[in-house]
């Protein structure tokens, strides 16, 4: 049960991944810094954010690669940086965490670690970071749909009616 269980978290960052590479393929450099309201932060702070969250929590906290965070910078910071090449760093960083997935074995999704201050076992681990990247998904999508006034066409060509 436990390999299906990672090649559904491989699934669901894959499928985030080309989510966001959809969302931001619709819009300009500067529709990726612009905050849509002064509470709120840009498209591109939320990628910045999803990039050090999936470093954390997967490639430090399961594969234990060095990773030092600076939480606080991934929503200031305005880097002027291109849908392209965040996007591309994005994918990397998935990609990265979906190599360190595979490379679990039962005993790790069991064992406990600390990240972020919380314990967690592997499986929190895999679970918390597919639910972030979700959430975060749902708002990169909120905003190019309000910033653009287009449907995303996550589903185009597919009957979802079908039982």
């Amino acid at each position: 049960m436990f390999e299906e269980f990672k090649l559904e978290v491989d699934r669901r960052l894959s499928e985030g991944a080309t989510r966001i590479e959809t969302c931001m393929a619709t819009i300009s450099q500067d529709e990726l810094w612009q905050k849509p309201a002064t509470q709120l932060v840009s498209i591109g702070n939320l990628v910045n954010h999803l990039c050090g969250n999936i470093s954390q929590w997967i490639l430090k906290g399961l594969g234990e690669a060095e990773y030092v965070r600076q939480r606080d910078r991934e929503f200031k910071e305005i880097t002027g940086e291109l849908p392209s090449v965040l996007g591309y760093r994005l994918r990397r960083t998935i990609n990265e965490a979906r190599s360190v997935v595979t490379k679990l074995t039962k005993s790790d999704l069991d064992r406990e670690y600390t990240v972020q201050g919380c314990r967690e076992t592997g499986v929190g681990i895999l679970l918390h970071v597919v639910e972030h990247l979700s959430y975060h998904v749902g708002q990169i999508t909120l905003h190019v749909k309000l910033i653009k006034g287009v449907d995303i066409g996550y589903y185009r060509g597919m009957d979802l009616d079908i039982q």
